[in-house]
């Protein structure tokens, strides 16, 4: 295959992707719904209608930025000048390559940093959701870029080290590796990683953690008492969120304390039902399946 052809598959897979955000996004902005008669409800319903339309905009600005210095990188030749420029530093192809990435993984965070800083404090703050300090933001910058230096650079040591070692099967090596870290990355996430950026705190003994119980116990799902954790979300936002994640015993069942703020138990009840919908249907292997599919 002539090195012109894989330019023009990449160059359609850029416009393919960026073609499906612009779509979704136009559908999403376009979507007609009921309004609610209730006068507070539909006070509600504008708001997050707005809401919802400033961030489908800003996404939408940020994917043609995106798009376009993408192809001003590729097309310009930039990726060679550095290419060039660290192999001139003498290392070898493995340590030159993990430079190369890196390199690459910082000036993409630095040229995502004014859109992260507009989101947070301009939309955010606008709609009354922003918590975040000045502070929390840049630790958490710094703990993202302390995360992926760690992960990412043992990743990339490994896969690099397989095109090195391997041959011809490298591919195969380097998807089974990715497979694997990926998997032993969601089974650490909710023990190592998550309480990084959030304190986690052991749902309060009362009516709602028995109530929770009853339900897990019920439904025959296998979810330890002392797993069902309170994140520190006001810290950040007003926004309520509750997830499941994790795998086998370092399963945990997520509750933002904006949650437990704002919402009845019946409410909350009705939320971790949802939460347990996803374990219930596989929604994690299914969606780790899929990470594979796209990788290989």
């Amino acid at each position: 295959m002539q090195p012109n052809t894989y330019l023009i598959i990449i160059l359609i897979i850029i416009a393919t992707q960026f073609l499906t955000t612009l779509t979704i996004s136009l559908l999403n902005y376009n979507y007609k719904k009921a309004i609610p008669k209730e006068q507070t409800a539909k006070k509600d319903y504008i708001r997050a209608k707005r809401y919802l339309k400033t961030n489908i905009k800003f996404s939408l600005v940020k994917a043609t930025i995106d798009t376009i210095i993408l192809l001003v990188v590729i097309l310009t030749g930039l990726l060679n000048v550095l290419d060039l420029i660290i192999r001139s530093l003498g290392y070898g192809p493995i340590i030159t390559g993990v430079i190369f990435f890196g390199v690459i993984g910082l000036a993409s965070s630095m040229m995502n940093l004014p859109f992260s800083i507009f989101k947070i404090f301009y939309i955010e703050k606008k709609y009354g959701f922003n918590k975040t300090t000045k502070k929390t933001f840049i630790l958490d910058i710094i703990k993202s870029m302390a995360g992926w230096i760690i992960i990412g650079g043992v990743g990339l040591f490994i896969i690099l080290t397989f095109f090195e070692k391997t041959g011809t099967m490298a591919w195969l090596y380097c998807w089974v590796a990715l497979t694997l870290i990926q998997i032993f990355t969601m089974f650490i996430y909710p023990v190592t990683i998550l309480p990084i950026f959030n304190k986690l705190k052991i749902l309060k003994d009362g009516q709602l953690k028995e109530e929770i119980k009853e339900y897990l116990d019920i439904n025959g799902i296998d979810i330890k008492i002392e797993n069902i954790k309170i994140m520190d979300s006001s810290r950040r936002t007003s926004k309520v969120n509750a997830f499941l994640t994790g795998f086998g015993k370092n399963k945990r069942l997520v509750l933002a304390d904006t949650l437990l703020k704002n919402y009845t138990q019946e409410e909350i009840l009705a939320i971790v039902a949802h939460e347990v919908g996803h374990l219930r249907m596989n929604h994690l292997p299914k969606k780790l399946i899929v990470y594979s599919v796209e990788t290989f």
